[in-house]
């Protein structure tokens, strides 16, 4: 059994990416639109 304090959810690292993942989500229409990608 996984203890709770080790489990995906809990992990700060995995929000952080998931935070990250959303914000890229969120702009890419809008960068889209000039042709830019995230990292430019």
């Amino acid at each position: 059994m996984i203890r709770e304090e080790f489990k995906l959810d809990n992990q700060l690292c995995f929000r952080l990416y998931t935070a990250s993942r959303l914000l890229t989500q969120a702009y890419h229409p809008l960068l889209s639109e000039h042709g830019l990608t995230y990292p430019q």
